[in-house]
């Protein structure tokens, strides 16, 4: 994945939602996701960042269960 193709998403998925209420951002530690350019995105758009610890897979495994993805 790179840093173009996470702002691409991000900004079609509030394209097409309209999110109204706030939003938790959950993501790994990737370079995409903490590119300033990516962070400054979820600034704008007033979005909580959440990251999982840097190499620690089980804070990732939590959060995608609870998501159900």
């Amino acid at each position: 994945m790179t840093q173009d193709l996470v702002l691409q998403v991000l900004r079609m998925a509030l394209r097409h939602r309209h999110p109204t209420s706030p939003l938790l951002h959950h993501s790994d530690c990737g370079s995409q996701y903490t590119a300033e350019a990516y962070q400054k995105l979820l600034r704008v758009y007033d979005i909580t960042v959440s990251m999982s610890g840097v190499g620690n897979c089980y804070e990732n495994a939590m959060m995608e269960s609870f998501s159900a993805s």
